[in-house]
């Protein structure tokens, strides 16, 4: 995994969705005819701890990937992505969660 210097990253304690926290990463896209200043459309990526029997065990899986549909100001750093994003991330993963549940 790799992010760029227009990322923005943050730990998420959701319990009713995972039991441990949850690792979001926001990369910004460079979309055709976009400036370096321009607003631009990001890649959200949602990892959530993966279950293990060893206590130590800190991988984290991919559970969730996609594009906003807003576009951002990458550069503003009173511009939270994730937080903005925040409802339809919690929401595709509570679909993610109930589709692997479900038989």
């Amino acid at each position: 995994m790799s992010v760029t210097s227009q990322s923005q990253h943050a730990f998420w304690n959701e319990p009713s969705i995972s039991d441990s926290l949850i690792f979001l990463t926001a990369d910004y896209v460079w979309g055709p005819s976009e400036g370096h200043v321009d607003g631009h459309r990001f890649i959200i990526s949602a990892y959530r701890r993966r279950p293990s029997t060893m206590a130590i065990s800190l991988n984290y899986d991919l559970e969730d990937r996609y594009m906003t549909i807003r576009r951002y100001e990458g550069f503003d750093p009173k511009v939270d992505i994730l937080v903005s994003e925040k409802q339809e991330i919690l929401a595709r993963l509570r679909r993610v969660m109930s589709q692997r549940k479900a038989p």
